[in-house]
């Protein structure tokens, strides 16, 4: 277990109690007159967390978006990636190599999403950051709200905010009632979603919260599978064995590059069958890319003793997609009517005029397995201060394959992550903060997080080169004191200070990305293309496994050998 800097944690109460605290009777009365004459009005009152203390949306000095359960329902929002057109500048695409989101605000953002790169806009999940971008993309339901800060967040939100954060807040226990709900849904492209909650207050002090969500959904995707690609270890008997179109290629028969112009069709290999070009076989929409099979549940408890002055709201949730994956697609709109000289529209290359559409020859996969674990504790010193700890751990699974040209290359491609990639992360951060009446309002904070990832995998060309990536630990320690304050000069006028201290370290331990070509005879040579496809469809992923080990037993040897000298 990681534990906090004890020095930060010193520094951090030092300043806190350093800082003058002008708490007025006054205040406290004029501000809760102010909440009666809201409710009595009738408006809403949305309150948010974007000072990391609640606030009302209206009085919140932040550009801030905050969007309530009701409003995410109505408008369909099944993870982060569907909030894009609710918020303003807000833009999410997906990397379908990382099969992850890429979040933007206001035009910037980071396209890095390796266990090397960090994102512009932080995502955290009930106040707690969550490094991989694959964690955003459990299904959201249950959910309190979700608020996006646009806008440099830096000083309280501290790593790769840059531009923006958004937070995921899940809806906690109620002591009140006991309830359950129930939605199921159906929709186009047999599209199926069922979820539910149970509320149970166990006493006055104590209450629980299950939900959980499923959704399945065929692929959106007009796609097709191409016995004409290079690589077709991959592909059933039904689409390897499918009607013949011309017995050989250079004919201008067909409909995709592959099909017409394959100029290594003819000699790549002794098959005679192999040699023939084949239409392409229709895929079946529930097991193709751009599909959904994922489900997801929470247990949350709620502990607030009447006799106490500390409240604790702790989380587990577990993500499970496992899916077809994704693809990067053409933008057959924005083609339509291109010369032929430059390279023609979508009916050049693809079977229809269609941005929906996709010709491959390797199945997707996706396996994600996210297991998140968060705790927030709440602790009222006096009238005057209040203690907040925030913990988080996040584990995560996956593995994946994906076609990368989607037949619009005849140099075949492939990208596939194997079983072992995934990442590992704590954090924790302990909040002292001021009470909100008076002029002076502040919060000063320690913040300690620790990641290791791990990745496995490779692309494949399977014509020549391959690339092998083996970075088994690479971590990152970072710790950060913080403090922010707001002073009221006037009733319309407020001065805001804010300072961050951040060290940070990136470790990369063991990590080798190997590369090989016919040349050096790792892969299986130009133009042999009946050997290749007579191979196991693991058989560059034992080759893998055999460097892992030829390397390790090396260094084991050399160290035996190093022991011996000695």
């Amino acid at each position: 277990m990681h534990t906090i800097n004890k020095k930060a944690v010193a520094i951090a109460v030092a300043l806190a109690c350093s800082l003058p605290v002008y708490a007025q009777n006054n205040d406290q009365q004029d501000s809760k007159s102010k909440d009666v004459e809201q409710q009595n009005s009738g408006l809403e009152i949305i309150s948010v967390t974007a000072t990391k203390r609640k606030t009302k949306l209206m009085e919140t000095p932040v550009a801030i978006t905050a969007l309530t359960e009701a409003e995410l329902k109505k408008n369909g929002v099944n993870n982060i990636k569907d909030i894009a057109n609710l918020v303003p500048s807000l833009d999410i695409s997906t990397a379908t190599d990382q099969s992850a989101p890429v979040i933007s605000m206001r035009g910037v953002r980071s396209t890095n999403l390796t266990e090397l790169g960090d994102p512009a806009v932080g995502v955290h999940l009930d106040g707690i950051y969550s490094p991989r971008m694959q964690g955003a993309l459990a299904l959201m339901y249950d959910i309190d709200r979700v608020e996006a800060l646009r806008g440099p967040q830096g000083t309280l939100f501290g790593r790769n905010s840059t531009v923006g954060s958004i937070n995921v807040i899940s809806a906690k226990p109620e002591f009140e009632n006991q309830y359950g709900q129930l939605n199921i849904e159906a929709g186009k492209f047999n599209s199926r979603s069922i979820d539910g909650l149970i509320n149970i207050p166990v006493t006055e002090e104590f209450a629980v919260r299950f939900s959980a969500k499923g959704l399945k959904r065929d692929s959106y995707l007009e796609g097709y599978y191409d016995p004409n690609q290079y690589d077709t270890r991959r592909l059933s008997d039904e689409v390897l064995n499918a009607p013949v179109i011309s017995e050989d290629s250079y004919q201008g028969v067909g409909q995709t590059v592959t099909q017409r112009e394959n100029w290594w069709i003819d000699g790549a290999g002794t098959d005679p069958e192999a040699q023939k070009v084949r239409q392409l076989t229709a895929a079946d929409k529930s097991d193709f890319y751009n599909n959904a099979d994922e489900y997801s549940f929470r247990i949350s408890t709620l502990w607030e003793p009447l006799d106490g002055n500390f409240s604790n709201h702790t989380v587990f949730q577990k993500y499970v997609n496992d899916s077809n994956n994704n693809l990067d697609l053409v933008n057959c709109d924005k083609l339509r009517g291109r010369p032929a000289e430059m390279g023609g529209d979508c009916t050049n290359f693809l079977p229809s005029d269609n941005t929906y559409q996709a010709v491959v020859n390797v199945p997707g996969k996706l396996n994600l397995d996210i297991t998140y674990l968060r705790n927030t504790f709440n602790y009222t010193i006096n009238d005057q201060y209040d203690l907040v700890w925030l913990v988080g751990y996040e584990d995560m699974e996956r593995s994946s394959a994906q076609d990368s040209e989607v037949g619009l290359d005849p140099w075949d491609g492939a990208t596939y992550f194997l079983d072992g990639t995934g990442a590992e992360s704590f954090s924790t951060e302990l909040q002292l903060q001021s009470d909100e009446y008076g002029d002076f309002i502040w919060i000063v904070g320690a913040n300690y997080f620790h990641e290791k990832t791990t990745t496995v995998g490779y692309y494949d060309n399977p014509m020549d080169d391959k690339a092998f990536w083996d970075q088994p630990d690479r971590s990152t320690d970072a710790y950060a004191l913080f403090g922010q304050g707001t002073y009221k000069l006037t009733e319309k006028l407020h001065a805001t200070f804010g300072y961050r201290f951040s060290d940070e370290t990136k470790q990369d331990k063991g990590g080798r990305t190997y590369r090989c070509s016919n040349a050096d005879g790792c892969a299986v040579g130009w133009l042999n293309r009946t050997e290749l496809n007579n191979q196991p469809v693991d058989y560059y992923e034992i080759r893998l496994f055999m460097r892992r080990t030829l390397k390790t037993t090396i260094k084991e040897v050399g160290s035996i050998m190093i022991f011996v000298l000695a």
